[in-house]
């Protein structure tokens, strides 16, 4: 039996070599091929990985501004449920709503500045919150929250250059306590949709 020969397989990842007798096996290393030479990723591997991550970067940017879009326009938003709740106070006391926003007992000054004489207000990023009419002459009976980007308080500028408008009536209004959203088809109202 000594004259047996045993032969020893080795998995290809590993190499054999003979020490003084005795098989030692030696893993190799993973960052070199067979002849020893480094192994590396060639330009056009590298330029797939770039044009891959330039196509997902091109799908999510618009997404993302979308999403901070709305998360502004959420924010004003509350500050006009606050003042529609103010709104709605000074209704019950008077019996008619507050041609200015500086009547009512609220307070939005952290985030917007009162223009025209209180109507409005300029908040930051574009956004303006208006206290309007449905028809002009009417009564006040709803309360606009407009984006217009660029126009940080110029609001009489702002008309034909609006982005959305959000438009949550009074309780006592012609469509007591509707919201809507215009223009309906854009991306932002859109994402609006459970308002």
């Amino acid at each position: 039996m000594r004259n047996e020969k045993i032969q020893v397989v080795f998995p290809e990842r590993l190499a054999a070599r003979r020490v003084r007798g005795t098989v030692v096996t030696k893993r190799q290393t993973p960052d070199r091929n067979p002849r020893g030479k480094e192994r590396a990723f060639t330009l056009v591997e590298l330029l797939v990985v770039v044009l891959i991550i330039g196509i997902l970067a091109a799908v999510a940017l618009p997404q993302y501004n979308i999403a901070v879009k709305k998360s502004r326009l959420m924010e004003y938003i509350q500050v006009a449920y606050g003042i529609k709740r103010a709104q709605e106070v000074y209704y019950m006391e008077n019996g008619t709503y507050a041609n200015s926003f500086n009547e009512l007992d609220v307070d939005y000054s952290g985030m917007c500045t009162s223009i025209s004489n209180g109507s409005a207000a300029a908040c930051n990023d574009g956004f303006f919150i208006e206290n309007s009419r449905n028809i002009e002459g009417g009564p006040k009976e709803l309360i606009l929250v407009v984006l217009c980007p660029g126009y940080n308080t110029s609001y009489g500028e702002c008309s034909s250059h609006r982005e959305v408008e959000v438009q949550i009536y009074y309780d006592q209004s012609s469509h007591p306590g509707s919201v809507t959203c215009k223009p309906k088809d854009s991306a932002l109202c859109r994402s609006l949709q459970n308002l």
